[in-house]
């Protein structure tokens, strides 16, 4: 049977407070089950720093809630097509009431707690069963045996760049606070990466549900802090905003102020061993596959967030010409990239070790692409960051329309030199001194990428 269709129109950040209240209530009664609450919002920084706070925000997750925008949708339209409209303070709130009455639209006061709101809401047999389970797990196998006077918890999942922040502070952070470190991370590359740091003590991998189980029914019991949402936390964002322009740039103040340390205190890296196993095997498959240490180059050309469509030609041609100069050109994936070029997929710690063999990276803006430059502290590493030109639509928002679902895509353009700019500042402080970095603009033509692609042939193999 499909689930209730529920409406909520909230006013941020007038009525923080009861958009807490309603978003909260249903994220706890709807855990998986089939019921959507439609979420009705102004597009502004606002709407989306509070929405950065739930991960169960996103359709398909543990709790399907919906993002409308009010740019780009009637209100009065989709109070025809949903089962409740939950009262709340905003304006025109009475034409929308009247809305609801004229189509037979039940009406839930938000004045109400939780219990009553979403009475409705029915919760399956299996979902009963799976919640006991996993709480009864995650207390005897958790959070008895690694009690909260020893230790403490995070959910951690971000971006590979963002967390490099995290990684780093850590060091400070565990100069104050004396607790050993328990994460909760949901994919591997998380695991790889926090395992290298001395100063976490035990790393779980857990999937998407009972990150969001932990999420909703055990993050206040328990003070686990949520890294997933760490950068659009309310104080966070306040604490950010005495800070400079250059500062308030990418995520190591971000990272500082989720922590709590002392924005005095500097930005510190320290070295990072990569175990012996991963060395050894990143040796073998470079040697297998006939690279050539320091006069190879490493590609990476796709990534999980920053795609650029319509330049695939671009890096077909840097390819080739780079093999015309001697060198063997690697990509990252399971599978084949780019034509002619050998594709490997190895664990974080092994593509450090490969990175360092090859010397060269030219990669698009990814943390994965920086993070293995940033965790080698050995031999010399030319990176070479690849940004969008001025007419290429990015930073796309996607935006769920009741209906048919289709994802609209809300474009936004910036100017290309000034994305250069803050780029930099962003990954400055975690460029070593064997790090060579430069970003580089794709061409607005193939003419003009042909240039690019003559320019960084000459910078790669001039030195090697």
């Amino acid at each position: 049977m499909a689930g209730k269709k529920y409406l909520f129109v909230c006013n941020l950040p007038d009525n923080r407070d009861l958009t807490d209240k309603v978003v909260n209530a249903f994220r706890r009664k709807a855990f998986l089950t089939e019921d959507i609450l439609f979420f009705v919002a102004y597009e502004n920084e606002e709407t989306h720093n509070y929405l950065g706070l739930f991960p169960c925000i996103v359709p398909g997750r543990s709790c399907n809630i919906q993002v409308l925008l009010k740019n780009f949708v009637s209100v009065e339209e989709i109070i025809k097509q949903v089962d409740y409209y939950i009262v709340g303070n905003v304006p025109n709130e009475l034409s929308y009431i009247n809305c609801a009455i004229r189509n037979n639209v039940e009406i839930i006061g938000t004045i109400e707690d939780e219990e009553e709101m979403f009475s409705n809401i029915v919760v399956s047999q299996e979902a009963t069963k799976w919640k006991k389970e996993i709480h009864f797990s995650l207390v005897n196998q958790v959070f008895k045996r690694f009690p909260q006077d020893e230790w403490e918890y995070f959910l951690f999942h971000n971006g590979l760049g963002e967390s490099m922040s995290f990684f780093f502070w850590l060091k400070e952070y565990r100069k104050r606070h004396h607790k050993k470190i328990f994460l909760f991370c949901v994919h591997k590359s998380h695991v790889d990466f926090m395992q290298l740091s001395p100063y976490v003590d035990f790393v779980a991998q857990i999937n998407w549900q009972v990150f969001d189980y932990i999420s909703v029914y055990l993050s206040e019991e328990y003070r686990i802090r949520n890294f997933y949402t760490f950068h659009l936390a309310p104080e966070v964002v306040k604490a950010g905003k005495s800070l400079s322009p250059r500062e308030r740039v990418g995520f190591v103040w971000k990272a500082r102020a989720f922590l709590g340390i002392n924005p005095d205190v500097p930005f510190e890296k320290y070295p990072v061993e990569i175990p012996a196993e991963s060395v050894a095997n990143a040796r073998r498959v470079f040697q297998e596959l006939g690279g050539v240490e320091r006069k190879s180059v490493f590609f990476v050309a796709k990534g999980y967030s920053n795609d650029m469509p319509g330049h695939d030609d671009f890096w077909l041609k840097l390819a080739e010409s780079l093999k015309s100069k001697g060198f063997e050109v690697f990509t990252n994936g399971t599978e084949e990239t780019i034509p002619g070029c050998k594709n490997i997929f190895l664990s974080l710690p092994e593509t450090v070790e490969f990175v360092r063999l090859c010397g060269n990276v030219v990669g698009i803006r990814t943390g994965f692409c920086e993070l293995t430059c940033v965790l080698n502290f050995k031999d010399p590493i030319k990176l070479f960051s690849i940004t969008h030109n001025k007419n290429d639509d990015f930073f796309k928002q996607e935006v769920w329309m009741y209906g048919s679902l289709e994802i609209v895509r809300v474009n936004g353009r910036r100017r290309a030199e000034g994305l250069k700019a803050d780029y930099l500042k962003f990954l400055s402080p975690y460029l070593g001194k064997n790090i060579d970095f430069s970003c580089h603009i794709l061409g607005n033509n193939p003419e003009e990428d042909d240039i690019l692609i003559e320019e960084l042939t000459k910078k790669i193999t001039e030195e090697n």
